[in-house]
């Protein structure tokens, strides 16, 4: 019985590491494997080992088992309620996800098949009472959650609206220009605005779940999704599930209220991200008492100081103090009550910055109004300046006249 106390002990060390790794890809996956290396040299090989899609994981428990199985299994052609399968779109610490089309010849229709892992065994009464609450998000920039239940085997699945685009952090790769990423941000905060307005919070706001496509329209996934997974657990028991801790909020990691505000925590988590291509929480470590610690106690730094380090799609330093720190600064406050009351509050600000208009993350000084005035009226500060030359110019010639 010892032995197996210590193989759930290790498990439980191991488990948020691999979450976190099968929800990364590529160069993304390999840097986060090599700072748990450093961090937990005893676990780099088990975590490896996980990963790996040719090795079992018989030796630490049911859970891993579970987490190998699924990623060699093809689901592929099985039928899901009035759906089947095609290819695997995504895979993550929070399950599959499928590419689905009808298969009941109803009508012509491609949907996002999610099929959920952890999920609270309630989940199918639970979806149940949340799912009118859910179709009241009525919002083009949010997917909406088509349908969903739990298979004979007790595997639970959502059907979402197929989002186009690219994931957030995709998006930005291509580099875009400083008003493209406010007006995306600016999207992201209405489709948030009009989700709360129905009382649902996102809960996982995260690059992974904002599309964009071509034009710059955003698409919102996985509104309630959180929530359905585990609606009465404990903080901590789920979090893997219901959070990113690089986007979480402090009162998420701490194990607080979760509220609108929460949003707008990982709101101004993903506005520091599109300003200076990095979080402003150090990456997941996959300790989550000391990581916890450290966003309770550290404030993020601001978007300047960051992109003062030279990140190639970081935008200018300069471009970045003063609107663009504060509004950042006031979205992460620690404490909820000190950030921006909505999500609604944070975007207009943000449109005020684009005008030109004082921003009200700032005190409204003479000095800034009054920068803010000229920057809107450029004309007029251009012919003020004329005239203050013109002004000078002819004391000048009184003084030289006047001798």
């Amino acid at each position: 019985m010892g032995g197996m106390n210590d193989i759930d002990a290790r498990f439980e060390r191991l488990e948020p590491l691999i979450d976190r790794a099968l929800a990364l890809e590529g160069a993304a996956r390999e840097r986060f494997l090599a700072l748990c290396g450093e961090i937990y040299p005893d676990l780099e090989n088990d975590l490896r080992r996980a990963l790996a899609p040719e090795d079992g994981f018989p030796a630490l428990g049911g859970l891993a088992a579970e987490l190998t199985r699924e990623r060699a299994v093809d689901r592929r052609g099985q039928r899901v309620g009035a759906w089947r399968l095609g290819e695997r779109i995504g895979q993550g610490g929070m399950g599959a996800v499928y590419l689905a089309e009808r298969a009941d010849g109803a009508f012509d229709k491609r949907v996002a098949i999610k099929l959920l892992r952890g999920g609270d065994p309630r989940f199918g009464e639970q979806l149940d009472r949340e799912r009118r609450l859910l179709a009241r998000l009525d919002h083009p920039g949010i997917a909406r959650l088509i349908d969903g239940g739990v298979l004979d085997d007790g595997q639970p699945w959502l059907a979402m609206e197929l989002a186009d685009g690219e994931d957030l952090d995709f998006w930005l790769q291509g580099n875009p220009a400083l008003r493209a990423r406010l007006d995306v941000f600016v999207a992201i905060c209405d489709a948030v605005e009009s989700a709360h307005a129905a009382k649902v919070v996102h809960r996982d706001l995260k690059p992974r779940n904002v599309r964009v496509a071509g034009d710059g329209q955003v698409k919102l996934l996985d509104f309630g999704i959180a929530r359905l997974l585990a609606p009465d657990a404990r903080a901590g028991t789920t979090r893997q599930l219901a959070l990113t801790p690089e986007f979480a909020a402090p009162e998420q990691l701490g194990g607080g209220a979760v509220t609108a505000r929460t949003d707008v925590y990982a709101l101004g988590a993903l506005l520091h991200l599109l300003l200076t291509a990095r979080s402003p929480h150090p990456p997941f470590d996959g300790n989550w008492a000391s990581y916890a610690e450290r966003i309770l106690k550290l404030e993020p730094p601001s978007p300047s100081r960051v992109a003062e380090s030279s990140h190639p799609l970081a935008l200018p330093a300069a471009r970045l103090r003063g609107d663009l720190d504060a509004i950042v600064a006031r979205a992460l406050r620690r404490d909820p009550a000190q950030r921006y009351d909505s999500a609604r509050a944070l975007a207009q600000d943000v449109r005020r910055h684009l005008a030109h208009v004082p921003v009200s993350a700032r005190v409204p000084s003479v000095a800034y109004r009054t920068g803010r005035w000229l920057r809107r009226h450029p004309e007029a500060a251009a012919l003020a300046a004329l005239l203050a030359l013109l002004v000078l110019a002819v004391l000048g010639w009184a003084l030289v006249a006047g001798r």
